[in-house]
């Protein structure tokens, strides 16, 4: 029987017991019946290794701890979150994941290509997300990232001045802080340097913008909130209305919870009840307003379920990237 050699990165976002239990498993579902070795590299932002290896030690028999900078040049990652990663990138990015080059999502190109609607507003916006796995700027300057918002009903936050500062006050005080840069920026017109003024002067302006209204929810009657669910995914809907009526080109609202290794018939009797709202009501409101037409409303994942059922994990369902299912609606 041959051995099958896996390495997992570890990274500070893992701990010892989530990784440990995830690797078990992973390599359970993955070679059920394989002889394996297992290496972990440490990428040197975690002292969490030694950890890992004595919580996974136990029963696994050819186990062997292995410790190096992941950056001396063994690439390689566990294939239980690999997956998720790879799928993810590229469904935002139509390319497959590389250690050399990061692409621009979706977003990215569309501000780049197409400009804003709105020279105040972004051009894309990120809901209950983050920046990672294909959802940045990629290769293109930074003015084309998306502007992340983490609680839909907080809207955007630090946006306000701050107490007891007047506009007067903060117009001198950015007047001077101008002033001092500007002889750098006359030398060291890089890259670098334009992304981060470029980054106050968007700030600046959409503080100052009656714009800044697309973010509130709370403007919404309740009838209105009620309507797309009192939950992250389903207000994220609904500020995402909010926005594209406001003439943001690309709004992304993120739902989790969907990794149904286990118990896949029960997380989807919870989870699916407020995808089904919320999807439906945004339908609604855009067409009630005239914008579905303009809006092309996608619902994807990265990929979908195996037809099998596991029955030992209390009938779950594994990762299944050759087949998945999107649903496409409005867009003329």
């Amino acid at each position: 029987m041959s051995q099958v050699r896996i390495s997992v990165v570890v990274c500070a976002y893992n701990s010892a017991d989530t990784l440990a239990a995830a690797l078990d498993s992973a390599l359970d579902q993955t070679y059920p019946t394989e002889d394996y070795e297992v290496l972990l590299v440490d990428d040197g932002s975690t002292d969490c290794t030694p950890q890992v290896a004595a919580t996974y030690k136990e029963g696994h028999a050819n186990f062997r701890d292995f410790r190096m900078p992941a950056n001396q040049g063994l690439v390689a990652a566990c294939n239980y979150g690999l997956e998720r990663a790879q799928g993810r990138y590229f469904m935002h990015t139509s390319y497959t994941l590389r250690a050399t080059i990061q692409h621009p999502h979706m977003g990215a190109w569309l501000h780049r290509l197409q400009g804003k609607h709105s020279p105040d507003l972004p051009a894309s916006v990120l809901i209950s997300g983050n920046s990672a796995g294909g959802l940045g700027n990629g290769f293109l300057e930074s003015r084309f990232a998306s502007l992340p918002i983490g609680d839909p009903k907080a809207g955007l936050q630090n946006s306000k001045l701050a107490r007891g500062v007047s506009q007067d006050r903060f117009d001198e005080r950015m007047k001077r802080s101008h002033a001092k840069n500007q002889a750098f920026l006359d030398r060291s017109n890089t890259r670098a340097v334009r992304a981060y003024t470029d980054m106050y002067r968007d700030a600046v302006r959409l503080m100052k913008s009656k714009e800044l209204d697309a973010f509130d929810i709370s403007k919404e009657s309740g009838a209105q909130q009620a309507a797309y669910g009192d939950n992250p995914f389903g207000q994220g809907c609904l500020l995402a209305r909010r926005l594209v009526e406001q003439g943001v080109r690309y709004v992304e609202v993120n739902s989790g919870g969907w990794d149904t290794h286990n118990d896949n018939f029960g997380r989807l009797e919870e989870n699916g009840p407020g995808l089904d709202q919320a999807l439906a009501a945004l339908i609604a409101d855009l067409h009630q307003r005239g914008l579905l037409d303009e809006t092309l409303v996608v619902l994807a994942t990265e990929f979908g379920r195996t037809p099998d059922i596991v029955k030992e994990r209390n009938n779950g369902r594994n990762h299944y990237p050759k087949a998945l299912t999107c649903l496409l609606a409005g867009g003329g």
